[in-house]
């Protein structure tokens, strides 16, 4: 609860300046969630490579990670919008559980094409500034 002249209202309902790195960094991760989910429903090997469509089960997993990702940057997006810090915390929250996730698939299953190392770096690319984020959203929504 966030104390204001008019008493205690919700911080959900608080609009706060919410910084431009915050706003970019948004941007971006609303831009690859929409590249995933198009890569899912269209073209699965432009997001994992040698990923064949080739029985029901594997179209079907494909197109379920689609919807995944297209969720998610839709709530991303949703977030983004409405610029109210607990909103975008918890959406920065969600994404900073799945990039650990991804990572540890990516890595027990190589089916990313990359190496190891690049994957890793990949993902703190994102988790890092996630977690930064989530900071600041906090600090600001206190």
């Amino acid at each position: 609860m966030k104390q204001t002249t008019q008493g205690i209202k919700a911080t959900w309902g608080v609009s706060i300046k919410i910084p431009m790195w915050i706003n970019v960094l948004w941007i971006i991760l609303v831009c690859v969630g929409l590249f995933a989910a198009y890569s899912c429903y269209f073209d699965i090997s432009g997001f994992i490579p040698n990923y064949t469509i080739n029985t029901v089960a594997t179209h079907y997993t494909a197109w379920e990670l689609g919807a995944r990702n297209l969720t998610m940057a839709l709530v991303l997006l949703i977030a983004l919008i409405s610029q109210k810090a607990e909103m975008l915390k918890m959406a920065f929250i969600m994404r900073a559980l799945t990039e650990p996730q991804d990572l540890i698939v990516g890595l027990i299953t190589g089916g990313t094409g990359l190496s190891s190392l690049i994957l890793v770096v990949l993902v703190l690319v994102f988790f890092i500034p996630e977690i930064f984020a989530i900071i600041k959203l906090n600090n600001l929504s206190r």
